[in-house]
């Protein structure tokens, strides 16, 4: 029993004395420049897409609505009439309209510039729904990742203090233990909370179409 009792005061003062290795959290993070998002969102190729389009079917509307414009036509000429006065004269001739084809033509190509606005318009709020979506999480990411190493660093002074002390006082390898498995878990949760704040820096940028 004393031989092995010595084996395991032995194995635990060889854990307490053994180099930990550094867990300081690596900053890691992406650069970030942007502002004025909401600005930078009106140039965003998805936007400008749809906009496209949209302009697309109003130079259709108006090519539609040209067509359906009667053609004046002006007349001028003279007359030599035998026995009787010349004359010179003037005619204006102005085609009826009819509502047929081309009024149908007209109707299709106004509802569908009409929806396309719409469309314009719900893109738009979509794109900024998605880009307040995102900077809120960049944000609240960012704010995990301080608290972490808020806690971590906590945690490795604390282990300064008890790698001093732990064969000196009860329960203080246990102690040691926690503290160790603290640090794990904070710079467990630094590198999840910076590869989410990456990913949503990375969304922000592709969704205006900004170069990183």
């Amino acid at each position: 029993m004393l031989r092995d009792k010595a084996s395991i005061e032995r194995k635990l003062e060889s854990i307490i004395v053994a180099h930990v290795p550094e867990m300081s959290a690596n900053e890691g993070l992406l650069p970030y420049t942007l502002s004025d998002e909401e600005k930078l969102l009106e140039k965003s190729p998805k936007l400008q897409t749809q906009m496209m389009i949209s302009q697309k079917e109003l130079l259709n509307l108006r090519y539609e609505k040209a067509n359906k414009t009667p053609d004046v036509t002006v007349t001028l000429g003279y007359n030599r009439r035998q026995g009787r006065d010349d004359y010179a004269f003037l005619g204006v001739s102005v085609p009826l309209p009819i509502y047929g084809k081309e009024n149908a033509s007209i109707q299709k190509a106004t509802l569908t510039h009409a929806s396309s606005e719409q469309s314009v318009q719900s893109v738009h709020k979509s794109l900024q729904f998605e880009l307040r979506d995102e900077l809120l999480n960049k944000k609240l990411q960012y704010d995990k990742i301080s608290l972490a190493k808020e806690v971590l660093h906590e945690n490795e002074k604390m282990y300064e203090v008890l790698q001093s002390t732990a064969l000196s006082q009860n329960d203080a390898l246990l102690s040691l233990l926690n503290v160790l498995t603290q640090i794990i878990e904070a710079q467990k949760q630094i590198n999840a909370n910076t590869f989410a704040y990456n990913e949503s820096i990375i969304k922000i940028y592709t969704l205006l179409g900004v170069e990183l």
